[in-house]
Order: structure tokens, then sequence, then C-alpha cells
């Protein structure tokens, strides 16, 4: 009986991670490592030996080039090493807190480590993902689908960053090159410490948490060898699919509920509870629009309109007239 192949076997493969010092870049790194790759990573310490004592850092194995992602001059710059690149992960990432990011300074310096970066990234990389027939994984973030108060270049980078993904994804299929992204919600690193290293704050974030636990960079890294592997090529920008279909659910249930755009809560059935109940019913990866209409369909179906939906400042539109609003949203 023949031994069906490791899919999960990196075995002479080249991988750059950018943000791979530490954090979930680093986790993802060392897991690529572990099946066999040769792994590159950036970072911006001067060398692999600083701060080697770092919780959450581990660089011995790996390949390190100082890199900091924040001079688009210097990712144009720096030496490759390689003409082939079987796999880029892009993990780089920083926030700014008491408020730092609503000053220009800050803002600006959170976008361009967290969004221009990529861009800056990829395209350096492009020639030799394309040589390799490789893939992209982009690191972004749940905050991407919802807001961070006093976050507000954390939550515009990674919404960009999002759309970047989706972006790419399209232009770069041509080439071969498979693009796919990961948005982690709370997972315990340095950048997350404010919560982590603070019991309130800490004991808040994991009430909110159904399995009760946050995430670690080893769970992330098993999405990233998932998307890199020869078992991602099944399908292309997962968290793309998923997040289109929420917000044509977002889009329907707004118009057909409220002339002006707005969905407000209710007792019976708030809105995330519609967006949870599409997961139950394993309805939440169709790809095309007419699944999502499906989905929309079968997720509004018995879920009557009434005043509670509403904010009080609103006025609602009356059931008759939402449900026709939704046949024509659907067609």
């Amino acid at each position: 009986m023949t031994t069906p192949p490791d899919l999960l076997d990196f075995s002479g493969r080249r991988v750059l991670v950018v943000g791979g010092s530490s954090g979930i870049g680093n986790g993802i790194a060392r897991a690529f490592l572990a099946r066999g790759a040769r792994v590159h990573v950036w970072g911006t310490r001067p060398g692999a030996a600083d701060d080697a004592n770092e919780p959450g850092s581990q660089l011995d194995g790996l390949h390190y080039t100082q890199v900091d992602v924040a001079d688009t001059a210097r990712i144009a710059a720096v030496p490759l090493g390689f003409d082939r690149l079987d796999v880029l992960v892009q993990a780089q990432g920083t926030v700014l807190y008491d408020r730092q990011e609503c000053e220009t300074a800050g803002f600006e310096r959170v976008l361009a480590v967290n969004r221009t970066s990529l861009m800056a990234c990829a395209a350096r990389c492009h020639a030799a993902l394309k040589a390799a027939v490789g893939a992209m994984v982009v690191v972004s973030s749940a905050a991407a689908f919802h807001s961070t108060r006093g976050n507000p270049a954390y939550n515009a980078s990674k919404t960009g960053a999002f759309g970047l993904t989706r972006a790419l994804a399209e232009a770069w299929a041509s080439d071969g090159i498979r693009v796919n992204g990961i948005a982690p919600g709370l997972v315990e690193t340095k950048l997350t410490r404010i919560t982590t290293a603070h019991p309130k704050r800490l004991d808040a974030a994991l009430r909110r948490i159904p399995l009760g636990r946050l995430g670690t960079p080893q769970d992330m890294a098993h999405v990233a060898l998932f998307l890199a592997s020869p078992m991602g090529k099944v399908r292309k920008d997962i968290s793309a699919v998923k997040a289109a279909m929420l917000r044509l659910l977002h889009d329907i249930v707004a118009r057909a509920l409220h002339p002006h755009g707005s969905v407000g809560v209710s007792q019976e059935m708030p809105f995330a509870g519609l967006v949870n109940r599409a997961f139950q019913m394993g309805l939440a990866d169709g790809p095309t629009a007419v699944h999502k209409a499906t989905v929309a369909r079968q997720l509004l179906r018995g879920y009557q309109p009434s005043g509670s939906l509403f904010p009080a400042c609103r006025r609602p539109t009356p059931a008759r007239a939402a449900r026709e609003k939704f046949k024509a949203v659907l067609g």
C-alpha cells in the first residue's frame, strides 16, 4: 500500500517571514522550520542574538536580516539572497497606546508598518514568488471587522491589510501565486501585553471568547502551514470569501430593515446572532454571489422586523415594506 505524501512537508522549500523575530511571526517561522523549510526572517533588531531571551522569540536555525519595514527604500534595496520563494508570510505589525495614534506622526508610523509595508514587501518578492509558483499569507487582525477604541491607525491599517489581501489574490492569480489572509483575534504576544498582563482586562477579554482562552502563535502557525501547503490550493482567499459573505448579509439586512442603512439591536436576534447562525448552519464558505444570497435567505427566513430592531432615534420601516425591500435586494 502506497504511503500518502505528507502535505505539510516543506523540505527543500524556501520561506520568508517578515516580522518573524517575535510573536505570531516567530511562531509561524518556527513551524515552517520544523517542517523542513529553509526559513528567512526579517525583523527590526540589529542581530539574531539581540533580545535572545525575550519570550516568544527564538531565532536559532533561522536566517535573520534586519529590515525596518517602515522604510520602503530599505525594503526595495535589501538583497533577497534567492531567486525563488515558495512562501512569503507577512506578519509585521505595531500598535501605539496612550492615544499616540490620534496624532499624525503616530498614525503614519503605524500605517507605514501595518499597511504600506505589506505592498512594498509583496512587490519586492513578486518575481521570486512567481518563479516558484508560490504562496503569500498576510496576517491581519480581527480588528479589520470591528472598531478599536483608542487605536484608529491600527484599525485602519488592519482593514487596509484585509483589502490588499483580496486585491492581490485576484491580481496575482494569473501568475500562479496564491494569496490568503489570517485575521487573528486576541493572541498572547508582546503587542497584547497591555491586555494580557492586566488581570481585569484579561478576565474581561476571556469572557468574550467562547473557548475561554487566548490564541497562541502556534494556533496561527497551523493556519499558515495549511494555507501555504497543497491543501490550501483548493480555496482562494479564504478570509475574503467569508468576510464578503458577512458584508453581503450586513448590506441585505440594513437595506431590508432600515431606510437609513442602519441596523439596531434586537433582543430577539441581534445582528451578531445572524452571523453566528451562518457558521452554525455551515453556510459561511460559499464563494459565489448566488450562494451568498441563498445564505441570506435562509438566515432571514422567519426573521421578522420589529420596533426593537432600531435605535430609538430612528424611525423603523414597517414590516411589510421591509420584506418588499428584502425581495428587491435579492432579486
